[in-house]
């Protein structure tokens, strides 16, 4: 469990910086973003996901609206990097 949330904290770095200007360093900030709502999910902390999943639904809604409605439909259903990748 230690790891866990010492991985966690990693993560939260992410949705404490700021948004690149550049698109490159945009995309890969907010697949971050798709990572550490992962993350928080798979702890329970469903407003948190939440609020990340808008920021990142507000950047390409096509590509992250998908999670945001798995977080708020179903707090069970748990969003994964592959998913992404599925689509």
């Amino acid at each position: 469990m230690g790891k866990i949330l010492q991985g966690l904290e990693h993560l939260q770095r992410i949705g404490q910086m700021r948004e690149p200007e550049d698109s490159n360093g945009k995309s890969h900030y907010y697949d971050g973003l798709l990572v550490l709502a992962s993350a928080l999910i798979n702890e329970g902390q469903k407003e948190e996901t939440a609020k990340y999943l808008r920021k990142a639904t507000v950047y390409d809604y096509d590509r992250y609206n998908i999670y945001l409605k798995h977080c708020l439909e179903d707090s069970e259903n748990v969003i994964t990097t592959s998913d992404q990748k599925a689509q």
